[in-house]
Order: structure tokens, then C-alpha cells, then sequence
């Protein structure tokens, strides 16, 4: 049966909600790109669509007072004053990896089409060395963080500015053109490698990418990414694309049996011969998915101040392993990835295997004794109490070769992997700097304010908390603060004795322990789905 090309009354239901979203579009010039674009394009000029996103923009002003930063190309400005700016609702971006020597006339190839339809594009250069193996995997990486360094580039323009209905700027979203067959190649691989219902799930119709903290941005960024054709066969991409009139680039290694997915796309031919088609292994896909967020659902529901068993502080990790989490192996294996990667600061995370292993040995009272104490994924493991009931998790090291950040007045870092963020008033003085109270730090400490020494928590996590430098000398504790509010043992005159010492240092600092913003439940970037 002939392929139906995708007609306009499909579109509204394809890019539901969007409608006041700032679009990014993902395109290389094959033909599933190209037709994101060509639908995108089409439901942007519908007059619903439109007219929706020029009432969403018809607020947006420049209070900036000039240019900040350098101005992203799809910004259309004239003379940035009340109502002459506007944001365009759909942009394209390619990226040009420097790989083939046609590269960049494919690029060249993807500005013209988008400028045939009305849209700007920008070309994202993937410059340095390039590896000599694992080329496709290193150029999605080098892609996906070209294009969240786009979105970032023009939220950091923004940022200065008030948003558009008076709001906050709205962040871009990327949208990627991954189809049916694409998800059913990448169930086959993950099957290949064993994986779990997390990984079976394959890609997310919603979403993220993060980009780490750098110099310039001391805070780390979070991207939406959308894949609005998940459930398409690609032959109905490639039917509209005929349809329109409208041509692609076939890429000569989409034939390259060295690659992986080459060789599971040209597997699914045989399979379909079976009745494994791509749309019931997409299917199964989507199904595993839907159990994986209701597991992810029930885990969250174990988080703190929603009637968990565990204690979530920001030195350490208190976790019974008679609850629920650790019902089963899989469970706990879950469960323990989240937790790592909470404390593990920005250490390499343990690999699946590792935590399965370390997951197996909590099931049993046995086992779970001889775990004793250990270390995996930046992490410090002590098990504890009666039928080694009590498993105790915090950063590894005692404060020792943590980074030191500078903390510039008016701004925020992430530290140690985002495992705090510290926040300068604009009021603070200038010169101070964040580092790891370390286990010297902490005797000093208890030296000035012996009933600390009553407090019950563990030295060599205390020793990994943030504190705010200047001149050698500690200025602030906020992150200090935190945990002796979770710990227990410190009487109303410890209290009282901390809480002068407290006083007396500097204000305007704050910190936020990741734990209290989240309990992690995203993959992190570059950390495959299992």
C-alpha cells in the first residue's frame, strides 16, 4: 500500500501546545528532517497558529538598553524599542561536522530550503580534532551540544531583557525529526545490550538535553527537546516531501554496514518478514515507556516530605533498606542510580552493572551485611544497623581535590557537578570563592563550637560541603547550615552556640542542595538508558 503524505488537518494535532512555544528545528537534509521542517513551516503560517503567536508576542519590549551579548540570528530587530521586536516563532538549525568534504554544501543546501519557506537558519560549525572511531556516536554528542549551546546563547541575550508578555523569556525548544523506524532501531540496540524497562522505553516523545557549567556560564542548562514524529512511518515523511515537490540529501553512511544502526535498519527488513514490523516494535516501545514513567511516578512518590522512609540531607543519605525502594532488584537498582548520582558531585556514574551488582546484595540480610563499606560512582557506601538494615550514601573523598569556583556578587555556580548551587547577593563583596570545607575545616570548626562534636553525622561528609572563601578565610556556611539542620545530637546550646557563630559571618550567600530541587529522575546527559 502506497505511503499517504501528511496533510494539513494532521498538523494542529502533530504540534499540539506549541502553538506559543519558540521553536528550534534540528534539520540535516535528509528527507525526515526536511519534512519537519516542511510540516513546521506549514503550521507555523496556519492563521490559528499565527494569530496565537503574535498575541503571545505582542508584549515583548527591550529594556536592556543596547546589546549585551552577541545577537542570535533569528532575532529581527530594528531598533529595539517597545513592539518593533519579535521573535521568530520557528527557526532551523544545522550543523556542519566538517566530516565530508560535502558538508558544507549540505549545510549551504538546509539555508536555502528554510529560507524558501519563510524560516532563517543558522549553521553550527563542529570545530577541532574529530575521533577515528566511534564517529557517529561523538558527532550526536558534538550535535546535541552545538545546538543547547544555540538555545543557551540566546537565552543569555534575553536574560537581560523582560520577557516577552511581561513574563520571563521563554526558553527555545529543539525539535528533532526521529520517526516510527528510528525508535524500533533503537529498541533493537538496546535489546542487544540487555537493557532494562528504562532503556526498552527507547526515545522520549518530551525530552531534555543539559549543558554543564562552563566560565562564562557558571550555572548549568537545560534544554526541551520535542519529537513530534515518533509515531510516523517514514514513508509518510518521504510521501510529503514528493508531494511538495520538495528534495533531501541521502547520506552515503546511512548504507555504511560499520555502523550499528545501518546494519539493525537493514535487520528490520528481515523482521518485518516475520511480523516484527517497525510500527508494533515502536508500539512496544511506547508501551514499556508508559510503565516506565509510572514507575518513575511511584519512585518520586518516595521522595522526601511525601511519606518516604529514607532521609534525604545535604551532607548524606540515610536509606532503609526495608522499604519499598528495595523491593526488588530492579527497584533498588533504580533507586541507587538516583541516588549516586545526587552525592557523586561530578565523578563518572557507576555503570548499570555496577549498581545492578551492588543492588543484588541489598535483597538479602546476609548480603546485605557484607557490603560493609565501599565505594562506586563518587560515592561513599556504609551499611549499618540490625540485618545491615541501614545504608548510608555521601560524597566520596573528605572534601579532597573538590573544584574551587570562583562566586562572582549578583550570580550563581554550580558546584561539584551542580550538587550545590551558591548564590551571591549583589550586595556581597567580590573575591570570594567556593571550595570544600575539608576535614581540617570541619575540626577547626568543632574546635570553636565543641558541641558540634555531639552532632551525629559523618565527618568525612561534613568535609564535602561547600563553603564560601575570601582570603583564606570562611565567610559563609550556608551549605554548612543545611545539614546541621539535619542532623540530630546537638542540644538548644549547640544550637544556640552554631547559630552565633552563623551570625557573625557574612550575609547574602545561599545555597540549594540538588536533592531539594529534585530527586534526579531524568537520565543525565551521556548516561544511556538502561
Amino acid at each position: 500500500m502506497t505511503a499517504a503524505p501528511i496533510i494539513d488537518d494532521e498538523l494542529p494535532a502533530l504540534f499540539a501546545g506549541l502553538e506559543r512555544t519558540p521553536l528550534a528545528l534540528c534539520v540535516s537534509g535528509g528527507s525526515d528532517s526536511m519534512a519537519l521542517m516542511l510540516l513546521a513551516a506549514r503550521w507555523a503560517a496556519l492563521p490559528s497558529v499565527r494569530s496565537a503567536w503574535l498575541a503571545s508576542t505582542s508584549a515583548a519590549v527591550d529594556q536592556g538598553g543596547g546589546l549585551v551579548a552577541a545577537t542570535p540570528s533569528w532575532v529581527e530587530s530594528t531598533d529595539h524599542a517597545l513592539g518593533e521586536r519579535r521573535r521568530r516563532h520557528v527557526v532551523v538549525l544545522t550543523v556542519d561536522h566538517g566530516l565530508r568534504s560535502e558538508a558544507a554544501a549540505e549545510a549551504a543546501f538546509v539555508a536555502h530550503s528554510a529560507g524558501s519557506l519563510g524560516l532563517v537558519c543558522s549553521v553550527l560549525g563542529w570545530a577541532g580534532n574529530k575521533p577515528a572511531s566511534g564517529v557517529q556516536a561523538a558527532a550526536r554528542e558534538a550535535r546535541r551540544n552545538l545546538l543547547a549551546d544555540e538555545v543557551r546563547r540566546e537565552s543569555n541575550w534575553l536574560a537581560a531583557r523582560t520577557g516577552l508578555d511581561g513574563m520571563p523569556p521563554r526558553q527555545r525548544t529543539l525539535v528533532m525529526a526521529h520517526q516510527q523506524e528510528d525508535q524500533a532501531e533503537t529498541f533493537l540496540m538496546r535489546l542487544g545490550r540487555g537493557s532494562g524497562l528504562e532503556g526498552l522505553g527507547g526515545m522520549r516523545p518530551h525530552d531534555t538535553v543539559s549543558r554543564p557549567p562552563t566560565a562564562a556560564d557558571p550555572v548549568s542548562f537545560e534544554v526541551g527537546l520535542l519529537r513530534p514524529l515518533l509515531e510516523v512511518p517514514k514513508a509518510r515523511l518521504v510521501a510529503t516531501l514528493r508531494a511538495a515537490g520538495t528534495s533531501w540529501i541521502e547520506d552515503r553512511s546511512n548504507e555504511d554496514d560499520r555502523f550499528e544502526r545501518v546494519r539493525i535498519r537493514k535487520a528490520l527488513g528481515t523482521l518485518e518478514g516475520l511480523g516484527l514490523t517497525a510500527e508494533k516494535i515502536a508500539l512496544s516501545a511506547r508501551r514499556l515507556r508508559d510503565a516506565e514513567i509510572g514507575f518513575v511516578r511511584l519512585l518520586d512518590g518516595r521522595a522526601p516530605g511525601v511519606g518516604s522512609p529514607h532521609r534525604i540531607g545535604a551532607a548524606f543519605a540515610e536509606l532503609d533498606m526495608f522499604a519499598s525502594d528495595f523491593a526488588s532488584r530492579y527497584t533498588a537498582t533504580r533507586f541507587l542510580k538516583r541516588l549516586l548520582r545526587l552525592y557523586g558531585g561530578e565523578a563518572k556514574p557507576a555503570d548499570y552493572s555496577q549498581l545492578e551488582a551492588l543492588a543484588s546484595l541489598t535483597q538479602r540480610p546476609q548480603s546485605r551485611a557484607g557490603i560493609g563499606k565501599l565505594t562506586l560512582g563518587g560515592c561513599k557506601i556504609e551499611v549499618h544497623g540490625e540485618h545491615g538494615r541501614f545504608m548510608r550514601v555521601f560524597r566520596e573523598g573528605a572534601g579532597e581535590e573538590l573544584p574551587v569556583a570562583p562566586l562572582v556578587p549578583g550570580q550563581s555556580v554550580d558546584w561539584d557537578g551542580g550538587r550545590f548551587r551558591l548564590t551571591a547577593a549583589p550586595s556581597a563583596q567580590a573575591g570570594a570563592t567556593v571550595q570544600a570545607l575539608s576535614m581540617q575545616g570541619w575540626a577547626n570548626l568543632k574546635r570553636a563550637i565543641p558541641a558540634l562534636a555531639r552532632l551525629r553525622l559523618p565527618a568525612a561528609a561534613i568535609a564535602t560541603l561547600p563553603v564560601v572563601i575570601r582570603e583564606g578565610i570562611t565567610v559563609a556556611s550556608p551549605a554548612l547550615d543545611l545539614a546541621i539542620g539535619d542532623g540530630e545530637g546537638l542540644d538548644e546550646a549547640g544550637v544556640g552556640g552554631w547559630r552565633a557563630y552563623a551570625g557573625g559571618l557574612e550575609k547574602g550567600f545561599s545555597a540549594v542542595f540538588a536533592g531539594s530541587r529534585e530527586m534526579a529522575g531524568r537520565c543525565e546527559p551521556g548516561n544511556t538508558p538502561r
